[in-house]
């Protein structure tokens, strides 16, 4: 038995849950069937963009265990689709191969990262961002123009 973490976060304002899940594997779009090899872990819905967060494929076959350094993560866990289910990127497109199966993420606004002091102006990224966590660094990802904003290690 697991937990799924859903976020909708549109216009600003965020709405998240957590529900039971025995394992989510298929997501039917307006024009497309997603189904993943990998148990869905994290739904992310923006105004355009739908975020998913996959368990590492090291479990794929029922393993227990898994190495934390990878040889290979130039494809990881973390994909965007279009709200037709069309794929649009892999998280390791953008922050390229890390070694490291991403372990959380969520959304939030542009405005909310600089009323924190994480980013230092709104007008040069997307309204909606994604943070995402591998190993010991927190990544702050522009999903639309996908670039990375930040990366950060340590207490942030």
């Amino acid at each position: 038995m697991g937990f799924i973490q859903v976020e909708i976060l549109t216009h600003g304002k965020k709405l998240s849950f957590e529900m039971e899940s025995h394992g989510l594997y298929q997501l039917d779009f307006p024009k497309n069937t997603l189904k993943t090899l990998d148990k869905i872990l994290s739904v992310l819905i923006t105004d355009d963009r739908i975020i998913l967060r996959t368990e590492d494929r090291d479990f794929r076959h029922g393993a227990l265990q898994a190495p934390w350094l990878k040889d290979n993560r130039r494809m990881n866990n973390i994909d965007a689709y279009d709200r037709d289910g069309n794929h649009l990127w892999n998280i390791g497109d953008i922050v390229g191969d890390i070694k490291m199966s991403f372990t959380g993420c969520h959304l939030t606004s542009n405005a909310q990262l600089v009323d924190d002091g994480a980013i230092n102006t709104e007008t040069a990224y997307s309204a909606n961002l994604l943070v995402c966590f591998s190993g010991g660094y927190r990544f702050i990802i522009d999903p639309i123009h996908q670039t990375v904003i930040s990366k950060t290690s340590g207490k942030w």
